[in-house]
């Protein structure tokens, strides 16, 4: 069973956290709890990251275990901060509980401004649980839907908090949220460095609703699920088209490699530049 590092001001790491932030110890971890070769930890906890971010994490989560570990995402969290510099504005659609919206925070600096869109109630506390232990003072929360409309959304999970979506595959956790667009969200931010878009299906209405804004913004970092895309009655080419008629001519799949999946799967994030 995971040693848990309770939730506090100043956790330490642990050896645990040292040890499985080594790519082959710690997704060989997450596939032992996957499977249920060892007993999955609980509780929430709070890690001291290698770069020295505080994130709180539900362990019951895969997701949030994942994030933990330290083991969230690599090449993403790396190219936030190989693009991001300090002044910059970051708009993260799916904030989820603080992940990139923290290395974001902290890329840009004080002078520099980040919104985070998670409308889930659930991630949304965390989300800003987190914010304040990282004394992210420059980011604004939005707890609404983004879409192509204004009203509400209803949104649920399949058990795993990275998988909230609008889908009707999803049926635990129902709730409905407001919903807005990301013109509207945006309004009055000027040019924008990157918008990071993870909405599991929805991006395509997302990205209706944000054709002003995406007229002035340098990088899209977005999901690229295709079942899920699918179903939200989209495709990874209406996505690539959309992304194109907002001006964006170079589109680069960030494929991982190695221990980063422990499956073969469809889903991959794309980097969309001018």
């Amino acid at each position: 069973m995971l040693d848990v590092v309770k939730t506090r001001a100043h956790p330490r790491r642990t050896v645990l956290n040292r040890v499985a932030a080594i790519p082959a110890v710690g997704y060989l971890l997450l596939l032992c709890w996957q499977n249920g070769w060892l007993p999955k930890p609980r509780g929430n906890a709070t890690v001291l990251l290698s770069d020295g971010r505080l994130l709180q994490c539900r362990l019951a989560d895969r997701t949030q275990r994942t994030m933990y570990l330290g083991l969230f995402e690599p090449r993403e969290t790396r190219l936030l901060d190989k693009l991001l510099d300090p002044e910059d504005t970051v708009i993260d659609v799916g904030a989820h509980i603080g992940w990139f919206t923290t290395v974001a925070a902290r890329a840009v600096g004080d002078a520099g401004q980040v919104v985070a869109c998670e409308p889930y109630p659930f991630n949304a506390t965390m989300l800003k649980y987190n914010l304040a232990q990282n004394n992210c003072q420059n980011v604004r929360v939005v707890e609404s839907a983004l879409g192509d409309r204004f009203g509400t959304l209803t949104l649920a999970t399949a058990g795993d908090s990275g998988g909230v979506t609008a889908l009707d595959w999803a049926r635990s956790g129902r709730v409905e949220v407001p919903m807005t667009t990301l013109d509207e969200v945006a309004a009055g931010l000027g040019a924008v460095t990157l918008i990071k878009v993870d909405v599991e299906g929805w991006e395509a209405h997302v990205l209706r609703g944000a054709a002003r804004t995406l007229a002035h913004t340098k990088y899209v970092l977005i999901e690229i699920n295709p079942q899920a895309l699918r179903k939200a009655g989209s495709s990874p080419d209406e996505i690539f088209c959309l992304l194109r008629k907002a001006g964006f001519t170079n589109l680069v799949t960030l494929a991982e490699s190695g221990f980063r999946r422990l499956h073969r799967t469809a889903v991959s994030n794309a980097l969309a530049m001018r």
